[in-house]
């Protein structure tokens, strides 16, 4: 970043939140420079403030603010592109088998990227523990940079973000998240899935499932 750019921040803290999280602007004859891996950046475009961020396994850019009028910079669209695609419905149809299997008790599991396979595969990790009203397990058994979908249940009862799982995924990291709820049978799941980016959360209005 320029340093003319920044010299009215005389402050050395101000300094280092634009450092940690940057605000650019979209250029209107250029571009912006490559997001590094695991970083988050807030861009003003046209119509709007984005938050973008990008994984070896995942590329988002969210519009997370509408402006009252157009701003003179460049236009930018929303996306969300997985290193895979969407996710395949019978990795789904796996899931879902899982949910109904455990429940009333909640159950969890990643989805992660085989780079070897060029696959997805679902991962369960080691549970702490786990009832029909919790689940705590084990989240340093993989490699960030494959992580796509953090997904756990609620047994019976709804499809719901809770306190707890915000404070989990404020833990840093940009990816999936979904809860799966009223688990009792396949006909009845339902489920909720938002973005996470570095403790920030985006709702998702459409299905990562093929």
């Amino acid at each position: 970043m320029n340093a003319v750019a920044v010299d009215y921040l005389t402050d050395p803290r101000d300094r280092a939140i634009l450092g940690q999280t940057p605000m650019l602007m979209q250029p209107l004859f250029g571009a912006l420079p490559p997001l590094e891996p695991h970083k988050h950046r807030f861009v003003a475009a046209r119509s709007g403030i984005f938050l973008q961020c990008s994984t070896p396994t995942l590329s988002v850019c969210l519009r997370i603010s509408r402006t009252l009028f157009d701003l003179p910079y460049g236009d930018l669209d929303e996306r969300v592109e997985m290193v895979g695609g969407r996710l395949p419905r019978h990795l789904y149809e796996t899931l879902r088998d899982h949910a109904t299997a455990a429940c009333p008790s909640e159950w969890a599991c990643l989805v992660l990227w085989d780079t070897k396979r060029s696959t997805y595969q679902i991962v369960e990790p080691d549970v702490v523990s786990a009832s029909a009203g919790h689940i705590r397990f084990r989240n340093d058994q993989h490699n960030p940079d494959t992580l796509v979908l953090d997904l756990h249940t609620h047994g019976r009862m709804d499809a719901y973000f809770s306190a707890t799982d915000d404070a989990s995924d404020r833990e840093g990291g940009c990816y999936l998240a979904t809860v799966l709820g009223r688990c009792e049978s396949s006909d009845t799941i339902t489920a909720t899935t938002r973005i996470v980016v570095n403790g920030l959360f985006y709702p998702v209005t459409w299905s990562p499932w093929e």
